[in-house]
């Protein structure tokens, strides 16, 4: 018994090391960060950005991902649905033109981040004939909101990501049509490892950052 709590100890005083996906890290994550180094000064983090699906094996403690929830080998808690909608700078949006219909987004670039799809679905939402084969194409989330944010366009935006960026004015959101996204975003463990400390405190702040907005 005694050989068995000093490996537990051992093992809970190791750094926590989390596989976060770029995107979620830059636009979520990282401005969060200090807040939790704040109250819990005896975690040692250390935050890798990967696009790369996490199995379950020893290399991390905690990964972030996007998906439907269902991955072998890992126990996954629902961090936020997620959902999409038209985003862009406040200096593009008051125009010329003024950009307060739907209709108005053919006389702007549009921003795309992911397969041309989802504006497609949004603008079936919508119920608006936009010309999608147009405007800049990313890979990755983040990149689009900044490209966003530097008046290139607007971005059918992920409004979790966004959520900093539309507090603080860096964003606007143009019209109240709104499309759920099939993936929402997940934190994933060991079930192994969710009596450890740090993996559950980290587990507990983050999904109450998430209830915050």
């Amino acid at each position: 018994m005694a050989a068995a709590t000093e490996r537990v100890r051992g093992r809970s005083e190791g750094p926590l090391r989390i596989s976060v996906l770029p995107s979620f890290a830059r636009r979520w994550l990282l401005p969060r960060l200090p807040a939790f180094r704040v109250k819990h000064t005896d975690v040692d983090l250390r935050v890798t950005s990967s696009i790369q699906l996490w199995s379950g094996d020893d290399t991390f403690d905690i990964g972030i991902r996007s998906g439907l929830g269902r991955w072998p080998g890992v126990k996954a808690d629902l961090i936020s649905r997620e959902f999409l909608s038209p985003v862009c700078s406040p200096a593009l949006a008051v125009g010329p033109p003024a950009l307060t219909r739907p209709e108005d987004l053919k006389h702007v670039p549009l921003l795309h981040d992911q397969p041309r799809m989802a504006w497609q679905q949004w603008c079936q939402h919508a119920e608006v004939m936009l010309d999608l084969s147009q405007g800049g194409v990313f890979n990755d989330a983040a990149l689009v909101l900044q490209a966003a944010i530097d008046g290139q366009g607007v971005a059918l935006g992920r409004l979790m990501l966004a959520a900093n960026d539309l507090r603080t004015g860096r964003l606007v959101r143009l019209f109240d049509h709104t499309l759920p996204n099939d993936y929402s975003y997940w934190i994933v463990y060991a079930r192994s490892s969710a009596q450890r400390p740090e993996v559950a405190a980290f587990r507990s702040w983050l999904l109450e950052e998430a209830r915050q907005g």
